[in-house]
């Protein structure tokens, strides 16, 4: 079933997301601290009495039995550790605002894929042979990761690429009305706006990408050179070279050809809506990476 984008403003959240108050994951990982404290405290609360009560109901009077019964529920509380990875990422999740919980999931499903992980090994191993501080190195890996997913797009089906091409061009219709024209505005500011349900998928689509592109299947499905002529000289319109303003920056005057592109792209039917999609997807001119 091919997922469909309703040009409802239902579409669109009528209210501003709230985002974290406090530093995202990739600054600084308090939400694992916090989640260990909280865990950790609990057991060590119930452990304590519990260990206290067995002691006084054998009785044990003294000696190594009332020493290790009196403090067994420090070495249990401790061991509780061992299990981060099973309640540290539902607890961190909890405790990120609703607006951000799609981009943490994503996150800890890449922390926890396979490929991914073995990807960020092989390219660990090259950034330090290049002699960069190891330090630095989780951040290159991070943008070159999800670099990865607007080229593994191209290797994922007519579904994902579709819903792709109706969100953008739905968040671009959505948008503030001076959305281009304000120099701070995102395009990932729109997927803030768009139904939870929409933005899982996105998130979703980009894992799948990224997996795709890693392993490098399925194999990039390449629009005919017919069909790209034709969708090109199509679209070819929304490819003008705007006049410069005075207050108008080379972003903003790309951020509006793009808008247009999708526009026209979104309003094909058929088959070659579907080929618009995945042209759009392949070709430079589709990319949205610049805002």
């Amino acid at each position: 079933m091919p997922i469909v984008i309703s040009n409802d403003r239902r579409f669109v959240v009528s209210i501003v997301p709230v985002r974290d108050l406090f530093p995202t994951e990739e600054v600084l990982p308090w939400r694992l601290v916090a989640a260990d404290v909280f865990v950790v405290g609990v057991v060590a609360l119930l452990s304590f009495w519990v260990f206290r009560w067995m002691a006084s109901r054998w009785k044990v009077g003294k000696g190594p039995r009332k020493w290790i019964l009196r403090h067994a529920w420090i070495a249990l509380a401790s061991s509780v550790l061992a299990l981060r990875g099973f309640y540290g990422p539902p607890i961190r999740l909890l405790l990120t605002a609703k607006y951000d919980r799609c981009r943490q999931r994503l996150a800890d499903r890449l922390a926890s894929s396979p490929e991914a992980r073995a990807w960020k090994a092989l390219h660990t191993i090259e950034w330090l042979l290049k002699g960069v501080p190891e330090a630095k190195i989780p951040r290159f890996l991070a943008r070159d990761l999800l670099a990865l997913g607007e080229d593994g797009i191209q290797r994922l089906g007519d579904k994902h690429l579709l819903f792709r091409m109706e969100a953008i061009a739905q968040g671009f219709a959505n948008s503030e009305k001076n959305g281009c024209d304000s120099a701070g505005w995102s395009f990932v500011d729109v997927l803030g706006r768009v139904n939870p349900q929409a933005r899982e998928v996105w998130f979703n689509m980009i894992f799948d990408a990224i997996t795709a592109e890693i392993v490098e299947s399925p194999p990039v499905q390449d629009v005919s050179e017919k069909e790209r002529t034709e969708i090109l000289a199509t679209l070819s319109s929304a490819r003008r070279q705007p006049t410069f303003r005075d207050d108008e920056s080379p972003r903003q005057l790309r951020c509006r050809e793009v808008e247009q592109l999708y526009a026209m792209a979104n309003a094909l039917k058929g088959a070659r809506r579907v080929a618009a999609a995945r042209l759009l997807a392949e070709e430079p001119l589709g990319r949205i990476g610049d805002f």
